[in-house]
């Protein structure tokens, strides 16, 4: 299984860009900045809506700077954007940093500011810019042209979740995974650039989604997932653990898939003061409990893989317990129950894969002969 990664999220990348997937003749545009518009964005009042579309507008057009008299934003804006900007928003990805000036007076011993600039540095060139968002969003819609309309949010989730995990490796040593595009374009990332890939794909979905941030209890590894609102409640997906070295016989685990904050432990997660960070409380919608796979006690799960195996091999099981006590139950006589029924009975010999995902006291076992 993936483990935490080593570095926590820089911002600074050089992402080289498949600059031959493009016709010479096909014509470049620059992506809208009232498109893939951040969760966070819908949070700031109306008058602050209107100042970031302005500074993202300015963020993707590549300007060197942009102003802003007092009377137009306050610095608390300024902070806010600013922290959007550099790790929610889709489009602005590019930015390497940037720099705010203000210019004013004093008055009764009291610094007022009249103005205030920003300056922006680039990653890549505009035109680069241009043919790693096109190039992206092409490969997205060739995804979302597959998924029927009528699928539930759940349903669309589960889609990107796997889409995202067959068409990208996770890969430690590539220093350029930081972004969607990277997962994307490339198939290579780090658990940030899968991240944001899933918030892309949920962004054309219309589903609120954020990327999480936090540290490993154990040790000072980052690490970056999502937080997904279905309904009247958030979920955390962390789509990075559930992609394993090697696909499981063809099944991609789950054992990440809308977990409440106190059901997630893999990270401690950062709040920031300038923003509203999501909670996560809802406990009884994990994907296991959603498909009837999660079990109380060992005999439940016993029963459950049983049937799984009335017919023929090879079969795969996957079952969470409810505690260490029954999981650990479960590991103990789970084989011998599965000799007795009809599909493991027909061979001489059977082997069985067992896969222990961290603290999640699931079982993914492979039946074959």
């Amino acid at each position: 299984m993936k483990k935490l990664i080593a570095a926590l999220f820089s911002l600074m990348l050089i992402l080289a860009l498949p600059v031959q997937a493009f016709a010479a003749e096909e014509k470049l545009t620059l992506p809208s900045e009232k498109d893939h518009l951040p969760y966070y964005y819908t949070l700031l009042s109306k008058d602050e809506q209107a100042d970031y579309l302005k500074l993202r507008k300015a963020v993707i057009n590549h300007d060197k700077r942009i102003e802003f008299t007092a009377s137009e934003v306050t610095e608390s804006f300024l902070r806010k954007a600013q922290r959007i900007m550099l790790e929610y928003d889709s489009y602005t990805f590019d930015i390497d940093e940037i720099s705010t000036m203000s210019s004013g007076y004093e008055t009764n011993g009291k610094y007022r500011a009249s103005k205030y600039e920003l300056t922006f540095k680039y990653l890549m060139s505009k035109e680069n810019y241009m043919r790693a968002v096109a190039y992206a969003d092409k490969k997205v819609q060739k995804f979302l042209a597959e998924i029927p309309e009528d699928m539930s949010s759940t349903q669309k989730l589960l889609a990107a979740h796997d889409f995202i995990i067959e068409e990208c490796v996770y890969d430690l040593e590539y220093e350029n995974g930081y972004t969607a595009y990277a997962a994307i374009v490339y198939g290579r990332a780090l658990c940030e650039g899968y991240a944001k890939a899933f918030q892309y794909i949920c962004e054309e979905f219309g589903i609120p989604c954020v990327i999480a941030v936090g540290m490993s209890p154990n040790s000072d590894n980052g690490h970056a997932w999502n937080k997904v609102k279905v309904g009247k409640n958030w979920y955390n997906i962390d789509v990075t653990n559930d992609d394993t070295d090697d696909n499981f016989y063809g099944y991609i685990s789950k054992n990440y898939f809308f977990l409440a904050d106190s059901e997630y432990s893999l990270a401690n997660e950062i709040f920031y003061d300038e923003l509203e960070e999501p909670v996560a409380s809802d406990t009884e919608h994990s994907y296991y409990e959603m498909t009837g796979q999660s079990f109380a006690t060992a005999d439940e799960a016993i029963t459950y893989m049983k049937g799984k195996l009335q017919k023929d091999l090879p079969v795969t099981v996957v079952v969470a317990l409810g505690s260490n006590i029954e999981y650990n139950k479960f590991a103990l006589k789970y084989f011998d129950e599965a000799c007795t029924t009809p599909a493991v009975k027909k061979y001489r010999e059977v082997h069985s894969y067992i896969v222990n995902y961290d603290k999640t006291l699931t079982y993914m076992i492979h039946f074959y002969s």
